[in-house]
C-alpha cells in the first residue's frame, strides 16, 4: 500500500468517528458520589418529624421514586456515617443539584436495588428538599416478640442550602 493510500483511509476513518453521533445511554456517573466536606456558609436543617429518631421514620416511597437522585445500602458499616451520606449529597453534580439527604441504619432495601432484600444502611439523596409531610413510619418489625428488629433506626435527614 502506497502511503498516500494509507493517509486516504486514516482521514476517512477519522472524519467517519468525528461525524458520529456520541452515545446518549451512557450514565455519566460510576460510583457514588465524592464526599465533598459542607462548609460553614452552608444552612443544614432537619426535615424529620419530632418522634421520628424514637419511631423510626422514611422517606415515602413516592417520593423516593420520585425525587431521588441517588441511593445506596450497604451492610452496617461505620465508616459509611451520616456525614459521609450528607458530604456525598454536597459533592453530587455541582454541590448545589442535591437538596436532602437521609441516612438510616436497617432500612429495608428495595427490590429495585439490585434485587435486593434484608436490611443496610441506607443513603438517599434528594433533588429537593424535603418536608415532615414526605415521610412515613417504617413498616413494622419482621422480629418476634422476643427479638424484635427496629426498623430504620437513629434516621437522620437533612437540607442542604449552599
Amino acid at each position: 500500500m502506497l502511503a498516500s493510500e494509507s493517509t486516504a483511509i486514516i482521514a476517512l476513518f477519522a472524519a467517519l468517528a468525528y461525524a458520529a453521533p456520541a452515545p446518549t445511554n451512557v450514565n455519566p456517573r460510576a460510583g457514588a458520589p465524592t464526599p465533598v466536606p459542607i462548609p460553614d456558609s452552608c444552612t443544614i436543617t432537619n426535615t424529620l418529624p419530632a418522634r421520628s429518631v424514637l419511631d423510626g421514620y422514611i422517606p415515602k416511597e413516592s417520593v423516593i421514586l420520585n425525587d431521588r437522585l441517588y441511593e445506596s445500602y450497604a451492610p452496617s458499616n461505620p465508616a459509611f456515617d451520616r456525614k459521609m451520606c450528607f458530604e456525598q449529597c454536597h459533592g453530587f453534580g455541582d454541590s448545589a443539584d442535591c437538596k436532602a439527604a437521609y441516612w438510616a441504619e436497617n432500612f429495608p432495601v428495595p427490590s429495585r436495588y439490585y434485587g435486593g432484600s434484608g436490611y443496610a444502611t441506607a443513603c438517599i439523596m434528594f433533588g429537593r428538599e424535603l418536608t415532615e409531610d414526605d415521610f412515613e413510619p417504617a413498616p413494622a418489625s419482621p422480629g418476634t416478640a422476643d427479638s424484635p428488629l427496629k426498623l430504620a433506626t437513629t434516621p437522620y435527614a437533612i437540607n442542604l442550602q449552599c
